[in-house]
């Protein structure tokens, strides 16, 4: 374990310095400020009515959208670098498991962030974040592959649910299915997941699910209140669904090793 320490220490540390940033708390509320990022100002006067640091979160957008991809690029060569470096197969697929999470991380804290507030539209397939709108498939598919997965955006886009989540589960072990009948038990399907972040597919609608504490998230973006949003998963009208599809980000060694290696992810069709 202690050699071991010498590959996942650096992880920590690069991801701890790239997701850095200086969030504005207001009676434990983060406020987006008008002034911090001009391309997010539709949705800088709307309170996130949660505590970043409770919820692991952050959610103010980098300065430049471009640069932080090309820092993710780099920062995937690094982690290619020491995989390669690591000689023992045990030891090699912990470290997948490490990487699976800064994945998530960097998902979650570097390129979401600017898609705050993006207008939504069924027919929506913007690039830019803020620039343009996007339905809820393509606000996936788009920001995965702004992460630096290697994933035809379109394609993945354009498939039903279940076919999203096990393309991107990869493996079967990586992805569950849920049959609820009855909404109001919704608590005893969220109550499965650990701590992570999660692809979640419904019957018409898709988003991310993440987990923190037992608090459970839903980023999305959202066909009725018409914008990429956060929001609790229970409480959220759009996560109303006879039948959920969770699959793995967080904890899929399987799409870690597609990420740093950029091997295609290869979208399940209809």
């Amino acid at each position: 374990m202690k050699n071991l320490a010498k590959y996942l220490f650096p992880i920590l540390f690069v991801v701890s310095c790239s997701l850095a940033q200086n969030n504005d708390l207001e009676n434990g509320r983060l406020v987006i400020k008008k002034d911090s990022n001009d391309f997010i100002q539709k949705y800088s006067e709307r309170t996130i009515p949660f505590d970043s640091i409770a919820c692991g979160l952050n959610f103010k957008a980098g300065e430049n959208y471009n640069y932080s991809k090309s820092k993710i690029l780099k920062l995937k060569v690094k982690l290619k670098t020491m995989y390669f470096a690591i000689n023992d197969s045990a030891k090699k697929e912990l470290f997948l498991d490490s990487v699976s999470n800064v994945f998530a991380d960097v998902l979650l804290n570097e390129i979401i962030p600017y898609w705050y507030g993006t207008t939504w539209s069924f027919e929506g397939y913007t690039a830019k974040p803020n620039n343009g709108q996007t339905g809820c498939s393509y606000f996936v598919s788009t920001t995965l592959k702004h992460t630096g997965l290697n994933v035809n955006r379109y394609k993945l886009a354009q498939q039903n649910p279940h076919n999203e989540a096990k393309s991107l589960a990869i493996t079967d072990n990586n992805i569950t299915e849920n049959e609820l009948f009855y909404t109001d038990n919704i608590k005893n399907i969220l109550t499965k997941y650990d701590d992570g972040l999660y692809f979640v597919g419904l019957s018409n609608h898709v988003g991310f699910f993440y987990v923190k504490d037992e608090q459970y998230y839903f980023i999305h973006s959202n066909y009725i209140d018409l914008y990429v949003m956060i929001e609790y998963a229970e409480t959220s009208g759009t996560f109303v669904s006879d039948i959920y599809y969770f699959s793995k980000i967080s904890g899929n060694k399987q799409l870690a090793l597609s990420w740093i290696m950029d091997k295609e992810v290869v979208v399940i069709g209809k």
